[in-house]
């Protein structure tokens, strides 16, 4: 029993003959208790080892609400889950019989945390009106905040906004404000007042606030998205302006972000206890995109489902059909669930890693082919960029390129779709190619047309025989007339630098070659 309490009962006993006789009675503190509980439950409900999801190694743990139950203390009486389970075969054991009236008391007088001297029983219970939360914030929270305020809290406590000396303790008894705020900013977190540990978005602990189970609302669907607090509540979050007109005032501003959702986006308050809407916000409306709100507006309950198929379509209309992981990073191969990452809901539309080329456009690898290569691994595509006949051939000899920057209407086209439009080196010497409808090309200048001869002058998209890259497949060696007959490629007068033994092609053949003209070597 604690000294505060013994000459308390003293003083009780000593004014017993007086005729003032309206002096409350000291009721049992959880200083008193502690040590008991501590001896008989610790091994099974502490920070190691939390049974029922229930701990008894600090007050709040105690007075909190094991798994599926309502608070350990309440009511008070002793119906209360903490006294109730002592009559369980399995814990009835544990406490003596004054032990277990000690507990008793304590219960059902409140469950106070302690007796002090600066501040009312109930000043560290999150349920009692004398909260010291509650307290402050009445006043503005300027005792927390201001070291000058009268009655600051840095005065005693360490771990406040206001610390007068960061390195002095706390004063005697005085516990330091980050015993129990252990979020990261101490009292000043914003779990403090909005959420709980682990989170600063509402509700509160429904165990110490089970009336804040309405103001869930779509918080947690919003954070897992990563939307973060401002794009909905705008700087009204930072810590600065707590305890002015703009924060901790006790209202819900909202003030949608335009660079996020939207110019002329709002959010319409629920009435009569109807949720909320958001409307004219391009988060939940991609525009010509084929999306299908499943709520329209979407109202700001927790229970929405919203699918990629919500917002836009998946794929969106005259969009390529492909699987979505394609080109977004951030998306499942079959468009129904996304990637956790950065880039989705970020107000803008991003191709792979969301990353831009100086011009504002994105790079055709993203899509096409892999990090700052744009050519496709599919089809003949890697021959035309790595043949050992000649230099890289470019797209646009065989596709119209997109503007740029390039813009959503470019990914309008199926794989099976993807235009053809055979030009630049494909027409060169006047040649007129054609893709034919069996995949074959026809009349490329490339492939030899106009030049005679070739045995495979109609190559095959995809082929992997290899026969449209060997010498003699566009054009016979020597030519027919009115080339020469003659052999000796390398002539200085002929090809020269050009052309080796074989013939086969030099360094300096290769990058000539298939250029579109016919060069005869001129010695440098």
């Amino acid at each position: 029993m604690s000294g505060v309490r013994v000459a308390a009962l003293v003083l009780v006993g000593l004014l017993g003959g007086c005729t003032v006789r309206d002096l409350p009675a000291p009721v049992a503190t959880y200083d008193e208790v502690e040590p008991v509980l501590r001896a008989a439950c610790l091994d099974c409900h502490g920070e190691a080892r939390a049974e029922g999801g229930y701990r008894i190694d600090s007050y709040l743990a105690t007075v909190a609400c094991p798994t599926g139950s309502t608070s350990a203390v309440l009511p008070a009486d002793t119906t209360a889950p903490i006294l109730t389970v002592l009559d369980h075969p399995d814990h009835s054991a544990l406490l003596t019989a004054q032990e277990k009236a000690l507990i008793t008391e304590w219960v059902t007088t409140g469950a106070q945390a302690r007796l002090g001297e600066m501040h009312p029983p109930g000043w560290v219970n999150p349920r009692s009106p004398d909260f010291h939360g509650t307290a402050l914030a009445a006043d503005g929270f300027r005792q927390m905040l201001d070291p000058d305020a009268t009655g600051a809290c840095a005065r005693c406590h360490r771990g406040t906004t206001g610390t007068v000396d960061p390195e002095a303790p706390s004063a005697p008894g005085a516990s330091d404000c980050t015993s129990c705020h252990r979020e990261e900013g101490g009292p000043t977190a914003c779990s403090t007042c909005h959420g709980s540990a682990g989170h600063a978005y509402p509700p509160r602990d429904l165990c110490v606030h089970p009336d804040e189970a309405n103001k869930a609302g779509a918080h947690e669907k919003h954070t897992a998205a990563g939307i973060t607090c401002e794009v909905c509540h705008g700087e009204r979050r930072t810590v600065a302006m707590l305890g002015t007109s703009e924060h901790g005032n006790g209202t819900v501003d909202v003030h949608l972000d335009p660079a996020r959702a939207g110019e002329g986006a709002t959010y319409t308050p629920g009435v009569g206890g109807e949720a909320g809407t958001c409307t004219a916000s391009k988060c939940h409306t991609v525009p010509d995109a084929g999306g299908t709100l499943l709520a329209d507006p979407p109202h700001w309950l927790p229970d929405v489902v919203l699918t990629c198929g919500s917002c836009h379509g998946s794929p969106p209309p005259n969009h390529y059909s492909g699987t979505c992981n394609t080109c977004h990073r951030e998306a499942a191969a079959d468009g129904m669930s996304r990637i956790p990452g950065p880039l989705h809901m970020n107000g803008r539309f991003d191709v792979g890693d969301g990353v831009l080329l100086p011009d504002g456009s994105v790079p055709c690898g993203e899509c096409h082919g892999a990090g700052e290569d744009p050519m496709p691994s599919t089809g003949s595509h890697v021959s035309h960029v790595r043949s050992s006949l000649s230099a890289p051939v470019a797209c646009t000899n065989c596709h119209v390129m997109p503007p740029m920057p390039r813009d959503m209407t470019h990914p309008s086209r199926t794989r099976a779709q993807a235009e053809v439009v055979l030009g630049g080196l494909a027409s060169a010497r006047g040649a007129t190619p054609v893709r034919n409808p069996d995949g074959s090309c026809a009349g490329v200048a490339c492939h030899g047309a106009g030049l005679g001869g070739g045995v495979a002058q109609t190559p095959m998209w995809g082929d992997p025989s290899g026969t449209f890259a060997r010498c003699g497949a566009c054009h016979s060696v020597p030519p027919p007339p009115p080339h020469t007959t003659a052999t000796n490629c390398s002539a200085i007068s002929c090809h020269g630098g050009y052309v080796g033994p074989g013939p086969s092609l030099t360094t300096v053949g290769v990058a000539a070659h298939i250029n579109g003209t016919v060069n005869l070597w001129t010695a440098p």
